[in-house]
């Protein structure tokens, strides 16, 4: 995977990044004169179209058979280890992989220009900071089975981030939220488990401080019982709510603008994806707002 590890001991700073990597599948894939990118996504206004159109003529289909589309997208799935801004564009590439069409290939070539051009990121995290915290969101009305995604954030960047659609077709918002919650839920779980629960390395503070931008949804994550709008919801989706009685979570709503979820679900503007990308991977920066760097622990 040709990850970079460097470590600096008197900021008790870990950086991980693969720069070599990367520079490897440019070096396959891309050619000497491609345009170098600024965010993953050339225009988010057409980005969903093309991730969601098949191959509709023989002589596409066979247009793409000389491309190595299948290789492509694994090579950026690894790259996604230490580059999780990347996750939601990579995941949408996936849906037409069975089918791709050229749009899909160039696509997937602009996400690796972007990658390659800041080959040098990667998430550092900060053992002064060892809080965890999750933040969850989902795209509503994107589809009949929109994308969810969440991420946990400990030692101030990203140790576990998912995009990806979700399971179920949700009649609301709130069920997407809620149900996007859920899955956070379990990794948080996974998390406690390994890194909490025994003192191997620091105790971890419970509950868990986690963000979503859907106040309906923590309302009814935080109270118990049925309603005549929630009472059809899957079974597994109720773990959120027994997460929070059980007192390892506390989910809180946070405004959609200070929301990092935000960035596995939907195609950003330029603007807003790198205020969540520098947030994500903890690259100081001055995009990420005093507010937003309270919330996560740096000011």
């Amino acid at each position: 995977m040709g990850v970079d590890i460097n470590r600096d001991r008197s900021s008790r700073t870990v950086k991980l990044s693969q720069p070599g990597y990367v520079k490897q599948v440019a070096e396959r894939f891309l050619s000497s004169n491609t345009k170098a990118y600024s965010s993953p996504v050339r225009s988010k206004d057409t980005f969903m179209d093309i991730a969601t159109t098949i191959a509709d003529s023989e002589t596409e289909r066979a247009a793409m058979r000389q491309k190595s589309y299948l290789a492509l997208i694994g090579s950026l799935l690894w790259i996604t280890f230490t580059r999780p801004d990347v996750a939601f564009p990579i995941a949408a590439l996936c849906c037409v992989m069975h089918d791709p069409t050229v749009a899909a290939y160039d696509a997937a070539l602009g996400v690796l220009s972007y990658v390659n051009s800041t080959r040098d990121l990667g998430l550092t995290f900060d053992g002064n900071r060892p809080e965890l915290l999750g933040f969850s969101d989902s795209s509503f009305a994107q589809s009949p089975m929109p994308f969810g995604g969440h991420t946990c954030i400990m030692c101030g960047a990203s140790v576990m981030a998912v995009s990806r659609k979700l399971k179920i077709t949700p009649q609301s918002a709130h069920e997407a939220e809620f149900a996007v919650y859920a899955t956070m839920c379990k990794d948080i779980d996974f998390i406690i488990k390994v890194w909490g629960s025994d003192g191997l390395q620091m105790p971890l503070q419970l509950p868990v401080n986690t963000f979503c931008d859907n106040d309906a949804a923590v309302k009814t994550i935080t109270t118990p019982g049925m309603t005549q709008r929630n009472r059809y919801y899957v079974r597994w989706a109720m773990f959120g709510r027994e997460h929070f009685l059980d007192r390892k979570t506390k989910p809180e709503w946070l405004e959609t603008v200070y929301n990092i979820a935000d960035i596995f679900t939907k195609p950003l503007d330029k603007t807003t994806f790198l205020k969540f990308r520098d947030a994500l991977l903890n690259i100081p920066s001055p995009r990420v707002t005093d507010k937003l760097a309270a919330i996560l622990g740096t000011l």
